[in-house]
C-alpha cells in the first residue's frame, strides 16, 4: 500500500507539473481511498479535501447536473442490461428447463423401449425354448425312424441279396434250358430232316411214274408241303443260329429278296386271278443283316397270301410297298 501512495504522489507532481487538473482529480480521490484503507484518516481527509475543492473550481453546477443525468443515464442503461441478462438468464433456465422435459421424457421413452424389448426378448427366449423342445422330440423321432430305416434297409439288402441269388441261379438254369432246346430244335431239325427229304425225293419220283392226274395232284401238293415244311425246318435252324451268330450290317436290296420270296411263293397252288405286286422307292437304304430281314419279309409276305380272301367276287392280291418316311424307313404290305 505505501508503493501505492508513492507512486500515487509522483503521479500528482506529474500532472501538477503539466496541469492535468482532472487527472489530479483522480489522484487525489485515489489517495484519499488508499489512505483509508492504511487507517491514515488524517491525510485521507486531507486529500479528500483537495479533491472537493478541486473539484468544486472545475465543474459548475450544470456540469454536475449533466455529470448527474449522465450518471442517470448510465445506471439506467446498466439497469436495463442488467433486466437484458436476468431475461437472457430467465430464457437460458426455461430452455434448460425444456431441454430437461424432453431428457426426462427421452428417458422415459428409452426406459419404457427397454422393458418392451425385454418382454419381447423373454417371450422370444420362452417361444425358442418351445422350438429347442419340439426340435428335440422332433430329432429323436427321426432318430428312431433312422434306426428302423436302417434296420429295414439291411433287411431289404439281405432280401435283395437272396433274390439276386436267386435270379442268378435261375439264370443259370434259363441258359441251361436254352442250350437245351437250342441242342433239342437242332437234332430234331436234321432228324426230321432226313425223312422229309426222303419224302420229297419219293413224290418227285412218284409224280414221274404216275400218270393218273388225281394222283399227281396229291402228290403235287404233298411235294409243297414237305417244302414247306423244310423251309419252317431251314427257319427254325436259322433262328436257332441267330441266337448264337455273329450279325452283319450289309445295305440290303429289298428287290432281290422279294422277288426271292415271290418265286417261291409262287410255286404253291394259287387262283389264277392271284396277283403279287411291289414296289420299292429307289430313296429307300436300311443297312442291316440280310438274312434277318429276309426271314421278316418272307414272314410278311406268307402271311399276306395266306389270308387272302377267298371269295368268287373278289380278285386276290398283295401289294407290297416299301417307303421312306422321315428319318426311318416303313415296310407294308397289303
Amino acid at each position: 500500500m505505501k508503493k501505492s501512495v508513492e507512486y500515487s504522489l509522483e503521479a500528482n507532481d506529474l500532472a501538477q507539473r503539466f496541469r492535468y487538473i482532472e487527472l489530479q482529480i483522480d489522484i487525489f480521490k485515489e489517495l484519499s481511498t488508499t489512505y483509508n484503507l492504511i487507517h491514515d484518516f488524517e491525510n485521507a481527509a486531507l486529500f479528500q479535501n483537495r479533491y472537493i475543492k478541486l473539484k468544486d473550481s472545475i465543474y459548475s453546477g450544470d456540469l454536475i447536473k449533466n455529470l448527474a443525468s449522465i450518471q442517470t443515464n448510465f445506471e439506467q442503461r446498466e439497469n436495463l442490461k442488467t433486466i437484458n441478462l436476468i431475461n437472457e438468464n430467465i430464457k437460458l433456465k426455461d430452455e434448460q428447463l425444456q431441454r430437461q422435459r424432453l431428457q426426462y421424457l427421452f428417458i422415459v421413452l428409452v426406459t419404457i423401449l427397454i422393458v418392451l424389448l425385454a418382454t419381447v426378448l423373454i417371450w422370444a427366449n420362452r417361444k425358442q425354448h418351445r422350438h429347442n423342445a419340439a426340435l428335440s422330440e422332433a430329432n429323436r423321432v427321426i432318430e428312431e425312424q433312422n434306426k428302423e430305416l436302417t434296420k429295414t434297409n439291411e433287411e431289404l439288402d439281405h432280401r435283395v441279396q437272396e433274390k439276386t441269388r436267386d435270379l442268378f441261379l435261375t439264370n443259370e438254369s434259363l441258359t441251361e434250358v436254352n442250350e437245351e432246346l437250342d441242342n433239342f430244335i437242332y437234332r430234331t431239325s436234321h432228324d426230321i430232316r432226313g425223312p422229309l427229304v426222303t419224302l420229297k425225293g419219293v413224290c418227285n419220283v412218284a409224280m414221274l411214274d404216275v400218270k393218273d392226274d388225281l394222283a399227281l395232284d396229291y402228290m403235287r401238293r404233298l411235294d409243297v408241303t414237305a417244302g414247306k415244311l423244310n423251309s419252317i425246318l431251314t427257319r427254325l435252324l436259322f433262328v436257332n443260329q441267330i441266337n448264337h451268330a455273329e450279325l452283319v450290317a450289309v445295305e440290303i436290296n429289298f428287290k432281290t429278296i422279294i422277288e426271292g420270296v415271290i418265286n417261291k411263293e409262287r410255286s404253291q397252288p394259287l387262283p389264277s386271278n392271284f396277283s403279287i405286286e411291289y414296289d420299292v422307292s429307289p430313296s429307300v437304304k436300311l443297312i442291316s443283316d440280310r438274312e434277318l430281314v429276309e426271314v421278316i419279309l418272307e414272314n410278311l409276305i406268307e402271311n399276306a397270301i395266306k389270308s387272302y380272301n377267298t371269295s368268287d367276287r373278289i380278285s386276290p392280291f398283295v401289294k407290297i410297298r416299301i417307303r421312306k418316311s422321315g428319318p426311318e424307313t416303313n415296310i407294308y404290305s397289303s
